[in-house]
C-alpha cells in the first residue's frame, strides 16, 4: 500500500459488531466511517432484505464489490469500513482489501452472535426464513472461517468489550 493513510476493513460474521465498533472507533479516532450495507441500501434505494427478495444474492454481492472499490478509489484519509458478513467470501474481495488496507477479523463465539441476531432476525436476509438460527450461524461460520482467517489481524469480541478497548485493539493491529 503506497498511501500515507490507513484503511481498516472490518470483516466477520453478521451480528458480531462490525458496524457498531467501527463507527465508535471512527468517532474516537476522528476517522471516516463507511458501512457497506448502508451504502448499498442508499445506492439501491431499498433495504438489504428487499434487495435479496427482489434481486438476488449475486446482485447484492456485485453491488458490495463496486461500493468497496469505489470507497478505496475515492478515499483520501484514514478510514474504517464495516463490511457485510459475506464480503470476505465475495469474488476475491479479501485479496483486494488486504492489498489496499488492514483487514481485521472481528471474531466472536457463535452463541454471542446468535443471541444478538435473534433480536434482528427479520432484518437479516440470510436468516429470515430459518427455523434454527443456531444451525445456520454454525454453518455460515464454518463456510466463512477460512476467508476471515486471511485477515491481517483478529479482535476477539465478547460482551465486555468496550469501544475504547476495541479502538486500542484496532490501533495495535497496525503495529507489525
Amino acid at each position: 500500500m503506497n498511501k500515507k493513510f490507513t484503511i481498516y476493513f472490518l470483516v466477520g460474521m453478521p451480528g458480531v459488531g462490525k458496524s457498531y465498533f467501527g463507527k465508535k472507533a471512527a468517532e474516537i479516532l476522528k476517522m471516516n466511517f463507511y458501512d457497506t450495507d448502508i451504502l448499498i441500501e442508499n445506492n439501491c434505494k431499498m433495504s438489504i432484505s428487499r434487495i435479496f427478495e427482489t434481486q438476488n444474492e449475486d446482485f447484492f454481492r456485485k453491488k458490495e464489490s463496486e461500493i468497496i472499490k469505489k470507497i478505496v478509489k475515492q478515499c483520501s484519509s484514514n478510514t474504517i469500513i464495516a463490511t457485510g458478513g459475506g464480503t470476505a467470501c465475495n469474488n476475491n474481495l479479501m485479496d483486494f482489501m488486504n492489498a489496499n488496507g488492514i483487514t481485521i477479523w472481528l471474531n466472536a463465539d457463535t452463541d454471542l452472535i446468535v443471541k444478538r441476531l435473534k433480536i434482528y432476525k427479520n432484518k437479516r436476509p440470510l436468516l429470515k426464513n430459518e427455523v434454527s438460527i443456531e444451525e445456520k450461524i454454525e454453518k455460515l461460520y464454518n463456510e466463512r472461517c477460512d476467508f476471515y482467517a486471511q485477515s491481517k489481524a483478529k479482535v476477539i469480541i465478547n460482551e465486555g468489550l468496550t469501544p475504547i478497548l476495541f479502538t486500542n485493539s484496532l490501533l495495535l493491529s497496525t503495529i507489525e
